[in-house]
């Protein structure tokens, strides 16, 4: 399987995975949502939704917060020129595409 196919599918398989995640987040059943995407962490590890969604469980799960800010920071550095540091910034995207 080439990198174009791998691309195909995890661009197929990363909304399906975050709406399975979604029902958990809903019931706040954080440790749940947690497992779901630590099964996934092979397939999806470098994909910076996965990482962005993985922080967000972290962070709401209590002491687990340092290690959400693993994920966080990567992202913010990557994305830093284009960060809106305004209200907008405190209206997390849960689950976004």
């Amino acid at each position: 399987m080439n990198l174009n196919n791998n691309l195909y599918f995890l661009v197929r398989y990363i909304p399906v995975l975050m709406q399975q995640a979604k029902i958990y987040w809903d019931m706040e059943n954080y440790t749940q949502v947690e497992k779901i995407f630590r099964k996934s962490v092979e397939f999806c590890n470098e994909h910076d939704v996965w990482k962005l969604n993985v922080a967000h469980v972290l962070f709401m799960q209590d002491g687990k917060w340092k290690e959400a800010t693993g994920f966080y920071e990567p992202i913010v550095k990557k994305h830093y020129d284009n960060v809106s540091f305004g209200p907008t910034c405190y209206n997390a995207n849960f689950f976004s595409i």
